[in-house]
């Protein structure tokens, strides 16, 4: 019998997974004590994914609540399908000053070659 002879792969690396997420606020620029932020989460994966969990986005001195308007789709960029999973929050600052929001963490599990790879994206 001839010798197998086999090609190992390191481990894919985080950056390389089609998988990323966006945040986007509404209004941009001036905002007053107490009003009103819109906040979007956006998740961009072509990948399957186990055991996913999603943080809620945080932010010292102002109410956090997520809105039940969650929406999943699926969209194109660079000739690459892409499932979105989109959340939406308000954001009430009670503060004057700076507002810092950090965003949500996604973690879980895919499979690649039959291995499962953590999945960590802040």
């Amino acid at each position: 019998t001839q010798p197998l002879v086999v090609h190992v792969l390191d481990k894919p690396k985080k950056s390389e997974l089609p998988i990323f997420m966006t945040t986007d606020i509404y209004p941009k620029n001036e905002i007053r004590l107490n009003q009103k932020i819109d906040y979007t989460v956006k998740i961009f994966y072509a990948i399957s994914m186990e055991n996913a969990m999603i943080s809620d986005p945080q932010a010292k001195n102002a109410e956090v609540i997520r809105l039940n308007k969650d929406k999943n789709y699926v969209t194109q960029i660079a000739r690459q399908s892409y499932q979105v999973f989109e959340q939406h929050y308000a954001i009430f600052p009670k503060e004057i000053g700076t507002l810092t929001i950090r965003a949500p963490a996604l973690s879980g599990f895919t499979k690649v070659n039959q291995q499962l790879i953590p999945v960590d994206i802040t």
